[in-house]
């Protein structure tokens, strides 16, 4: 009974929560960049940011900002998109960022093979894992979040490469994400370093 209690007052304190985090977004964010993308982006590479929400990551980046909604509060406005077309040429960007997108997304394979036309050749993408009873129990939460349901569209590390391997996405290297880095949310994360 306890249990329960706890589970439904996380469930309805999650919003709340994720509404306080996004106020201390930039540091923490460059906390990430510093460490998981910078060692596998140059100064001068043109980058994308798909899914930019706050537009921390793009700042710091110097990344082209395209969401579905502008939830800025940092740096230029995104360019807004439907989620599935993204509005730029074949081969426009040397790296493509994805970050906690996907579990957001109805239509995972058409955006896939979008982030896959518009980069020259380089991919990131960053996702919760339910690798364990415990993530997959935090993913079905956070599929009850404003930022779009979707409690399918969450995948284990096997299914992640699965997919990757459908699209012809080469995997270069993937990184663990510690459970600390949101200590509100400490689901299990993969960082995908993809090649085409």
């Amino acid at each position: 009974m306890i249990l329960l209690l706890l589970f439904l007052l996380y469930v309805l304190l999650v919003p709340y929560l994720e509404k306080h985090q996004r106020t201390r977004d930039f540091k923490h964010k460059e906390k990430l960049v510093n460490r998981y993308i910078l060692p596998f982006v140059n100064k001068e590479d043109l980058i994308l940011d798909v899914g930019s929400g706050s537009g921390s990551i793009s700042k710091i980046l110097n990344a082209e900002p395209l969401d579905v909604v502008d939830l800025h509060e940092v740096g230029i406005p995104p360019t807004i998109f439907d989620g599935k077309n993204i509005p730029y040429a074949d081969h426009t960007f040397d790296v493509v960022l994805s970050i906690s997108v996907l579990h957001h997304t109805q239509d995972q394979k058409k955006l896939l093979e979008e982030l896959k036309r518009v980069s020259k050749d380089k991919i990131i993408i960053f996702e919760d894992v339910p690798d364990s009873f415990i993530d997959s129990c935090l993913c079905r939460i956070h599929s009850l979040s404003a930022y779009g349901r979707c409690s399918e569209c969450f995948h284990t590390t096997n299914e992640w490469y699965r997919i990757f391997n459908y699209h012809g996405l080469r995997i270069n290297k993937v990184l663990d994400v510690p459970r600390s880095y949101s200590l509100l949310y400490p689901v299990k994360r993969k960082m995908f370093i993809l090649n085409k």
